[in-house]
């Protein structure tokens, strides 16, 4: 189910390894397009998609949202620091999932 006046389109915060998810909201939850690691990336999801006119859409706010980062901004996302004092954070590298 769409909520009226949120966008359709959303490009998630960039992942630690680079890239950005993209997601459209259909019937029910969104469906993930594919994670884009350029603008070109991100036009082909959209086309893919059936969105008319794909390369105007990432530019237009009542299409889609650009979440966790500036837009057209591809690179690597940041590190978030742990809070040491949490049980699960301490001697573990999150990113990896190995002990340290």
């Amino acid at each position: 189910m769409n909520v009226p006046g949120s966008p359709a389109i959303v490009v998630h915060q960039a992942s630690l390894s680079g890239g950005r998810r993209v997601t459209v909201r259909g019937s029910g939850r969104g469906e993930i397009l594919g994670t884009a690691y350029s603008g070109h990336d991100l036009v082909v999801f959209l086309a893919g998609a059936g969105v008319a006119g794909p390369e105007a859409v990432p530019d237009d706010p009542q299409w889609g949202e650009w979440r966790g980062g500036h837009a057209h901004e591809f690179g690597a996302g940041r590190v978030r620091a742990l809070d040491p004092g949490l049980p699960w954070a301490t001697g573990w590298n999150c990113r990896l999932g190995v002990q340290m």
